[in-house]
């Protein structure tokens, strides 16, 4: 302990300086509108279906006649996809 002398008295003095922190939170923000919601085409969805089962097949391996119809329906569905975004 550090010791400070002022006069004939002794005072003890802290070795850490101190810290005074001010603590703020940011407001909560409120979106002014909310987005309307985003409406997808079915033929997406299907596309997005097919794809998952080729790629599945794809992984197990299962290189057959199911991947090649299943690789046909995606192309279709996702040439459909596609069409239909751009309306």
């Amino acid at each position: 302990m550090l010791v400070r002398v002022a006069g004939d008295r002794r005072e003890p003095v802290s070795i850490a300086p101190t810290v005074t922190a001010t603590v703020t939170r940011p407001q909560a923000t409120v979106p002014a509108t909310v987005p309307d919601k985003v409406r997808v085409p079915e033929e997406c969805l299907d596309a997005a279906e097919l794809a998952d089962e080729v790629i599945g097949r794809l992984n197990r391996n299962q290189r057959d006649n199911r991947l090649a119809l299943a690789l046909r329906d995606y192309t279709v569905a996702s040439q459909a996809c596609r069409r239909e975004a751009t309306r």
